[in-house]
């Protein structure tokens, strides 16, 4: 799982290298916009660096999440990580610098008067690689316990997530152009809470497959006790 998840966060970050033209985001949040609720489960507090936030895109503006956004005083994660891994493989991007060609990922900012904040990129609008310019996307916000790495990458499987519902935003055509911080987009502060993991269902092949032995086990002892 750890794998393939790796190949389709990496397919993520290398598709539609050169494109001629990249919108720029200006990826930026007021302060409280991070929670850290991991550290005193259900006792929410304003989040530095502890946690480290990415994006995902999509041009698709009917696009959905199969999760909550996680809020900001929350016991448990909405979302799983299974879930952000689907989300790739369905549709949406994992946010790509066209500039650096790296992965965009920004620590909490821990200033006094910022803290909880975002300001990748020295609080600058950049491009993003294969974002269309002056267009308008969906966006939805992936935010972790840094321990757990500094990339989507390497976090994956992290103890702690948080993410934001979907919302727009319109994309500018160069370093110039006035573009929205995250917030005046319409995304709202959220929480970084400890994954619930569960038990899921069997698939389909192990439930066929344990019928099959079933069955077996029962004719065998048929077979048996008729001697």
């Amino acid at each position: 799982m750890k794998r393939k998840s790796l190949a389709l966060i990496m397919l993520s970050l290398l598709l539609a290298v050169g494109a001629p033209a990249q919108g720029y985001v200006y990826f930026s949040a007021n302060f409280k916009s991070i929670w850290n609720d991991f550290t005193t489960p259900g006792a929410g507090v304003v989040s530095g660096n502890e946690t480290t936030e990415t994006f995902l895109w999509t041009t698709n503006l009917s696009a959905t999440v199969p999760w909550t956004a996680t809020a900001t005083n929350a016991t448990s994660s909405s979302a799983t990580w299974s879930q952000v891994i689907n989300a790739l493989a369905s549709g949406w991007s994992l946010a790509t610098n066209q500039t650096t060609g790296a992965e965009v990922d920004s620590p909490t900012s821990v200033v006094g008067s910022f803290k909880g904040g975002i300001k990748y990129a020295s609080a600058s609008s950049f491009p993003v690689r294969s974002v269309p310019v002056t267009s308008w996307i969906d966006i939805v916000l992936v935010v972790w316990n840094s321990s757990g790495g500094s990339t989507l990458a390497q976090a994956e499987g992290a103890a702690d997530l948080g993410v934001s519902s979907v919302f727009q935003y319109f994309t500018g055509a160069n370093s110039s152009s006035p573009v929205q911080t995250f917030t005046s987009a319409g995304m709202s502060p959220l929480g970084v809470a400890p994954v619930v993991v569960s038990v899921g269902a069997p698939e389909p092949a192990v439930l066929a497959l344990l019928g099959t032995g079933a069955g077996a086990l029962l004719a065998l002892r048929r077979r048996s006790s008729g001697k």
